[in-house]
């Protein structure tokens, strides 16, 4: 779970295809943003090409309320796949414009702001033309997240703590003992 001013986020540490009620009911009695990995939203294949196919994750994410963010962008052109240009900014708007979703983390802000710049791409126009020969086989389906998977609970309650004694205090203290030992 990671911590916002003011908002808590909970983070998903593995790629999921779909998400469960009673995991999304779990998530929301908590937080209501989850941040999840590109993989979880759209997989990619083995060969550098984006798998139209997107998962379900977003969508019901969305149907109960939860903001949904997706991490972790990166700019190095081996990143990207390859009927998205190749381009991270082309990435940024596939995700926002067909996937839905809320926001990204980056370490790369200034591609960010090259996206909220410019206007629609189209994307995702190279698999049509792909080799089937040369794309590598199928993968097996991400897991399922379930409420069981949910193992964080709530940050515990904020209490104040007693101010530190002051310094004539503890000298007083320390003598008292001081004189206990001799």
């Amino acid at each position: 779970m990671i911590m916002l001013p003011g908002q808590l986020v909970y983070r998903v540490d593995e790629d999921i295809h779909n998400v469960t009620d009673s995991a999304i009911r779990d998530i929301m009695s908590f937080t209501g943003t989850i941040i999840i990995s590109m993989n979880s939203v759209l997989p990619y294949n083995g060969g550098g090409l984006v798998r139209l196919k997107k998962t379900d994750v977003v969508p019901r994410l969305k149907a109960s309320g939860v903001r949904v963010f997706v991490e972790t962008f990166s700019n190095e052109f081996v990143t990207q796949p390859l009927d998205l240009f190749s381009d991270s900014t082309v990435e940024i708007d596939f995700l926002v414009q067909r996937a839905k979703i809320d926001g990204i983390i980056t370490d790369f802000p200034a591609t960010t702001a090259r996206y909220k710049k410019m206007g629609l791409f189209r994307t995702g126009e190279l698999l049509p033309f792909a080799n089937p020969m040369l794309l590598s086989p199928a993968q097996a389906p991400y897991p399922l997240l379930v409420k069981s998977d949910v193992m964080e609970s709530p940050l515990p309650e904020v209490r104040s703590k007693q101010p530190p004694p002051s310094y004539a205090a503890s000298k007083a203290v320390a003598k008292a003992l001081h004189g206990k030992c001799l």
